[in-house]
């Protein structure tokens, strides 16, 4: 959700859970780094090249977008 975190703050959200219980702790670490940053600048936080190094190419947003969750 990296690329959509600055509407979190704008829909009233004020905490966010990383579920990372299966991850190493360096990637973990990254993860939790991108979205402070991009939590604290915003929409121009962070380029989508750094998203895309970041994130597995098995992720799916859409449930969030179709109004599963």
């Amino acid at each position: 959700m990296l690329p959509h975190v600055y509407r979190f703050h704008q829909a009233g959200i004020a905490r966010l859970r990383i579920e990372g219980c299966r991850m190493n702790p360096e990637d973990l670490g990254k993860i939790t780094a991108l979205y402070r940053r991009a939590i604290d600048a915003g929409a121009s936080g962070l380029d989508m090249a750094e998203i895309d190094a970041a994130e597995h190419e098995d992720i799916t947003r859409g449930h969030y977008f179709r109004g599963v969750l």
